[in-house]
């Protein structure tokens, strides 16, 4: 095979200038008949490319006289050799994949940038060689070597790319650690960044510094690198060879002008005298020293010697090359070159130049007692590179297949043999078409070398199959195989190979080709056919039909319709109670009709007159209450409005069976909440209840209308709700969220439609436990103490930064550990649990201080409020129409912060300012109040409950807005800024509540009044849009409690 280049050239001179001269040649010595022995594989090239390789190899068996051998051709079966392009080229229709590393050549369409290569392909991993070869077909890419472990490549990684240039890695010394791209220069005399240049910007400016005292000579300037020994940065050395005379020496009684003040021993000082064993004018620090006026002999006034037992060792002496640290600087460091120290790899052994003992003092990991592995060198410095357990067996691959000679002798080696694989897995190494992993042809070798023979024995021709049909047209070239070949078939006969359903034998169809491939059209096709005008799969009995391949459209292959203008008739249809004839049997009705009464809508069993079943009895929990067709519609077992029996309702939102099947569960309200202008009840079962105003279906119950009765909703089970401005939310049982009413701003947690009576499930919000709903947005707390947020974000409300877009479901960053969130206007706030106590963290709008951070400043990062204790028991419940909040503490007291201009925090004050920090809620004589037990927020209300002489009644106390009679004081007023007492129905003071809500300008409080002391429903205020729940809408003020209606 030819070499490139000037010495390939000389070479090939040298052989052909040889040829019949007997002159010419150099002497080979005995036994070559005067022929030159090849001392190099260049001696033997002969110039040719497809010949392959020739070797220098004497001792090989089959050498010629020159000791040349020559290797098998550089291209493989299958492919044709181009001498004068000096390449193999694939033949695609014989092979694609000549050196079968599972990937086609280039050529045949395949990305196999080298298909003489069983190594080269796309995918490879690539190795960082000296050859710079391209294993995976991808010039951009190199091996990746990094010697010193520093994070960056060896510059010597490279590929060479199209354009001719040779993409690299970027250490410019992989044997340095302190050496590479972007590291610090130092004065080291080694280009540490890797930018081409030298210490640049390391050296400074200084004086001679002879006495190694750190002072320098004035008189003598000079530029070095900082820490270089006999350099330093001050110039107040009045006397450069004594180092206990400079600038900033201490004046002592030794007759010296100590501090070059130009005066000597004028008040002096003791000083301390260290220990210097070895007399170098350096002492030690490990004696204690003396404190003397006077020199002390033996003693020195500096302590910097790093080895007191040597003369030469001390920061005066100059660098040796001896392998130790002679100048006290922490390393041994003496220059041998520029760019060359004792240790320059820094692994704590020094070169051998100086009397250590690394034998490559540029490879940190190349020291005496390293690890030994098998990279070609002497890791441990023993002499010997690597060793025989890091070795391979290398078996020589003379087809070059990747695959070795498992007869030849191997060569134990750490390195690459050439011409060697680390494997014996070929069974024939004089072919590269046989090794593992080819298919094995019918030809009597052993193709794969799995030890068997053409297994599948009997070599087909399979010819390309287009349309899979499993048959071909026997047109273009055959493969020739043991065992069928995909998109091939072995037989042939196909007259249309794109039609998968046209092939020899296939059903002839009405479609105007050959689809059986037997030379005719359309033969054996035509069928009978018949109109069917009702669509029932059953044509017309009446019907002559037609024979034909183009039936019109409607026409089926049966005639049996009795009424083919009745798709409800037709043969083998079910027959019902209906006074037709629906099987078409003949018969109308009768005892199939009779059977088909039983079992429908609950019937146990009916008979059909005229047409109409007649209900006879119906299955247990079940009734005809309707007196209609529909046989027995209403499950009394469980239906609230039939409970037991027809016209037994049950009370709003209750269940009927849930303890007993056919009773009404009776089961109580434990949660009472307000939105804006409508409020909820919850019952124990999860029935729910709304009513109030209703123009964007905040009440859920699928209409628009106000409603003035509390009317059940369409919400299905939830176990806690909660209202907003327009909308409402609620967790369902399962732990999603249902909300519906307003979704302008997507509260609702769904992109579309703007408005939602009926409600929807919030898609991809999972395992929560409370949700509330504020004025545009709402927030969810999930069972991990993670908090969502979603809907409008104009203020950061939502938790991530504030913008114009309405936002889905949302978890807020910062926020863990929680137990409760409240949505207001534009804000929210969490209680979460912290070590020592608890939290409550808000976020939004600041305009009115609902942050309680102490500013007016608006965020989306949550922060924690000022002022509040760790011992917060709950958040305030929020109508979500608020511009402030509260938190009560498990001591009783309460806190409120943000808006006050009517008084809502409670503290005493209607000024209209607002409180930035939290603010206690005091009684109408300023007593702070400490018995509460909840509290809830209105849109400029307030309200709480007191501690009573009864256990679990409560009294309510409201402070705030009164200009609805909200605060339930009998009248209407003006704003009061502290808590006051609600009267009843009497009234008298109320003492039998278990719970109060605050809404806009209305309240509604739970209290114990019902039979066996059940709770019920009381609200007082401003009465428009039914917000009263008494069964009225018109807009007047109620200023005494009345009961709601039908709870």
């Amino acid at each position: 095979m030819k070499r490139h280049g000037l010495f390939g050239l000389a070479v090939l001179a040298l052989v052909v200038g040889g040829c019949g001269d007997d002159d010419g040649g150099i002497d080979a010595g005995p036994g070559t008949d005067g022929a030159a022995m090849c001392g190099a594989d260049a001696d033997c090239d002969d110039g040719l490319f497809c010949n392959g390789t020739e070797r220098c190899a004497p001792e090989a068996e089959g050498a010629d006289g020159f000791g040349c051998v020559r290797v098998d051709p550089p291209c493989l079966e299958g492919q044709r050799c181009d001498e004068g392009a000096d390449e193999c080229v694939a033949t695609c229709d014989v092979i694609a994949d000549a050196d079968g590393d599972g990937f086609d050549a280039i050529a045949c369409g395949g990305a196999d940038c080298d298909d003489t290569n069983p190594n080269r392909y796309p995918g490879n991993a690539e190795v960082c060689d000296e050859a710079n070869v391209d294993e995976d077909c991808d010039p951009t890419t190199y091996g990746a070597r990094d010697v010193d472990r520093d994070g960056f490549d060896s510059a010597a990684c490279c590929n060479l790319q199209e354009d001719g240039e040779l993409a690299c890695a970027d250490d410019c010394s992989d044997a340095r650690r302190d050496v590479r791209p972007g590291f610090a220069e130092t004065c080291d005399f080694l280009d540490n960044d890797c930018d081409g240049r030298v210490d640049e910007g390391a050296a400074v400016e200084g004086f001679l510094d002879g006495d190694r005292d750190l002072h320098g000579d004035p008189s003598m300037p000079m530029v070095a690198c900082p820490g270089t020994p006999g350099f330093a940065v001050v110039d107040d050395d009045c006397r450069d060879d004594d180092p206990e005379v400079h600038g900033a020496q201490l004046e002592i009684c030794d007759g010296k002008d100590n501090d070059c003040d130009g005066v000597a021993d004028e008040a002096p000082a003791s000083i301390p005298w260290y220990e210097d064993g070895d007399d170098d004018g350096f002492g030690t620090a490990d004696v204690d020293p003396v404190i003397s006026c006077d020199p002390v002999p033996g003693r020195s006034t500096r302590s910097s010697d790093c080895d007191d037992r040597t003369r030469g060792v001390s920061p005066a002496a100059r660098e040796m090359c001896n392998g130790e640290d002679d100048d006290c600087n922490g390393r041994a460091d003496f220059v041998i070159r520029p760019g060359d120290t004792e240790d320059d790899d820094g692994d704590g052994f020094p070169d051998r130049a100086c009397g250590g003992n690394d034998c490559d003092d540029t490879n940190p990991d190349v020291y005496p007692g390293a690890p030994e592995v098998c990279d070609g060198i002497d890791n441990d410095c023993d002499g010997v590179a690597d060793g025989a357990d890091a070795m391979a067996l290398w078996h020589l691959d003379l087809d070059g297949d990747g695959y070795g000679d498992a007869s030849s002798e191997p060569i134990e080696d750490c390195d690459a043999q050439p011409g060697r694989v680390p494997n014996g897995l070929d069974c024939d190494d004089g072919q590269a078409t046989i090794r593992p992993g080819v298919s094995d042809l019918c030809d009597g070798v052993d193709q794969d070398c799995d030890g068997t023979v053409d297994e599948d024995a009997v070599r087909t021709a399979f010819y390309a199959d287009v349309d899979g049909d499993g048959f071909a047209s026997g047109a273009g070239t055959p493969v020739f195989a043991c065992i069928p070949v995909d998109g091939r078939s072995e037989r042939v006969g196909d007259c249309d190979d794109g039609d998968g359903e046209a092939f020899p034998g296939a059903m002839e169809r009405c479609n105007d080709a050959d689809d059986d491939c037997d030379g005719e059209v359309d033969e054996d096709a035509p069928r009978m056919f018949f109109p069917d005008l009702d669509d029932d799969g059953s044509g017309d009995e009446g019907s002559a039909g037609e024979l034909t391949c183009d039936p019109p459209m409607g026409w089926v292959e049966t005639n049996d319709d009795c009424d083919d203008g009745d798709p409800a008739r037709f043969p083998a249809n079910r027959e019902v109670c209906d006074g037709v004839d629906n099987d078409c049997d003949g018969t109308i009705d009768g005892a199939p009709a009779d059977a088909a009464c039983a079992g429908v809508d609950g019937v146990m069993s009916g008979t059909c007159e005229a047409g109409v079943c007649v209900v006879a009895a119906c299955e247990d929990g079940r009734a005809d209450c309707d007196g209609g067709t529909n046989g027995c519609e209403t499950v009394t077992a469980s239906d609230p409005l039939n409970c037991g029996g027809c016209g037994t309702t049950c009370a709003v939102a209750d269940s009927c069976g849930e303890a007993t099947a056919g009773v009404c569960d009776e089961a109580g309200i434990v949660q009472l909440v307000s939105g804006a202008e409508f409020s909820m009840a919850l019952r124990a079962t999860g029935g729910h209840a709304s009513w109030g105003e209703n123009a964007q279906g905040q009440l859920g119950t699928g209409s628009l209308a106000d409603s003035g009765v509390p009317a059940a909703t369409l919400q299905g089970p939830l176990r806690q709700v909660s209202g907003g401005q327009d909308h409402g939310c609620g967790v369902r049982p399962d732990g999603q969220v249902r909300c519906w009413g307003n979704n302008s701003d997507r509260q609702l947690g769904v992109a579309s439609p703007s408005r939602v009576a009926s409600g929807v499930t919030i898609p991809g919000l999972s395992n929560v436990v409370q949700v509330s709903a504020g004025d545009t947005h709402s927030c969810a707390v999930t069972g991990t103490g993670d908090v969502w947020c979603w809907g409008a974000n104009r203020s950061g409300q939502v938790g991530v930064a504030a913008s114009t877009s309405d936002e889905p479901p949302t978890p807020v960053s910062g926020v863990s550990n929680a137990r409760q969130v409240v949505a207001g206007i534009a804000f929210s706030c969490a209680l979460v649990d912290v070590a020592g106590g608890s939290q409550v963290l808000c976020w939004g709008d600041n305009s009115t201080g609902t942050l309680g951070d102490g500013t007016r400043e608006s965020r989306h990062t949550p922060a924690p409020v000022m002022n509040l204790p760790t011992n917060v028991a709950e958040l305030a419940e929020s109508s979500g129409y608020v511009q402030h909040a509260c938190a009560r503490l498990t001591d009783g007291r309460a806190l409120c912060w943000g808006n006050n201009d009517r008084g809502q925090l409670g503290n005493g004050s209607t000024s209209g300012s607002s409180e930035l920090a939290g603010a206690v809620i005091r009684n109408s004589d300023g007593a702070v109040l400490s018995d509460l037990v909840a509290i809830s927020v209105g849109r400029f209300h307030g309200c709480a409950l007191r501690r009573t002489a009864t256990p679990d009644r409560f009294r309510p106390v409201c402070w705030g807005a009164d200009d609805g009679g909200q605060l339930g004081r009998g009248t209407d007023g003006s704003p009061i800024g502290a808590a006051r007492a609600v009267f009843d129905e009497t009234g008298a003071i109320m003492e039998d509540a278990t719970g109060v809500v605050a809404g806009q300008r209305h309240t509604c409080v739970l209290r114990a009044t019902g039979a066996g002391g059940a709770n019920e429903v009381w609200c007082f205020g401003f009465q428009t849009g039914g917000r009263l729940a008494n069964g009225e809408t018109a807009s007047v003020e109620i200023y005494v409690p009345t009961r709601a209606v039908g709870l």
